[in-house]
């Protein structure tokens, strides 16, 4: 077990982002999140400050326009935090409605207003990446967790304005 309390496996899984549906008018809106994945942070030394993970995606809408986005974590209370050692590892949360924006944070169950889509929603389906969520896992959170393995799961919920 030599070395094993120096290292943290750390992975967020099953990152789903979900869309909903809004009446607009007479007729529902509809949205498509695509470029989905996994984020996996992999084995790393606690002192080695703020690990940040980028997973760009695509967000179209029939219409493009203005959506909301929202998200609820696996922590206590819908909160972000990875389980698998003795307390939670907290985790914050960023999101963009740009493929290179620095975006905002995303508190859990707080819906924020105000993204943008220019992407028409086409029937081969989302084409390229316009939006980017963000994971970080702090360092002062990273030196105090206990050595293991670590996991989660993240819900975004995108629906338009």
């Amino acid at each position: 077990m030599r070395g094993l309390s120096t290292f943290l496996a750390l992975s967020l899984f099953a990152t789903t982002l979900s869309a909903s549906l809004m009446a607009v008018s007479v007729r529902a809106q509809t949205i498509q999140v695509a470029a989905l994945s996994d984020i996996d942070f992999g084995q790393t030394t606690p002192t080695i400050g703020t690990l940040r993970r980028r997973l760009g995606l695509c967000v179209a809408m029939e219409t493009p326009g203005a959506y909301r986005v929202s998200a609820r974590g696996t922590g206590p209370g819908g909160e972000f935090a990875l389980k698998g050692g003795v307390a939670p590892l907290p985790f914050g949360v960023r999101f963009s409605d740009r493929r290179n924006g620095r975006g905002r944070v995303l508190p859990a169950m707080v819906e924020l207003a105000g993204f943008q889509s220019r992407l028409p929603l086409r029937r081969s389906g989302c084409r390229r990446l316009n939006a980017l969520l963000t994971i970080s896992l702090p360092g002062a959170a990273l030196a105090a967790a206990a050595a293991g393995r670590y996991s989660g799961s993240l819900l975004v919920t995108v629906s338009p304005e």
